[in-house]
């Protein structure tokens, strides 16, 4: 019965390399892609840093904002639990 089964021509081995030959190609056409565009705008490496440096001043101002905020609800939160116990307290 085994004997009248034909013979493999490729191995899962043959499926995995095929596979990771796709995936290391498709990531070096998009690295080319994109390096090329980068070329092509005339972007140099000092405005790719300058640019890297905003967005992290950007994220570090969200962060602190979030941080107030959330300090904000924690104040208000102990306010709260005074106010039903009967105590004088100030909401700010």
């Amino acid at each position: 019965m085994l004997s009248k089964i034909e013979k493999p021509t490729h191995s899962a081995l043959t499926n995995y390399l095929v596979s990771l030959l796709q995936s290391r190609w498709r990531s070096y056409a998009m690295r080319r892609l994109y390096e090329d565009e980068t070329a092509d705008a005339g972007h140099s490496q000092e405005e790719a840093v300058a640019r890297l440096l905003q967005a992290h001043d950007r994220l570090v101002q969200s962060e602190d904002r979030l941080a107030a905020l959330e300090q904000q609800r924690a104040h208000r939160a102990m306010a709260v639990p005074a106010q039903r116990r009967g105590e004088d307290t100030i909401i700010v």
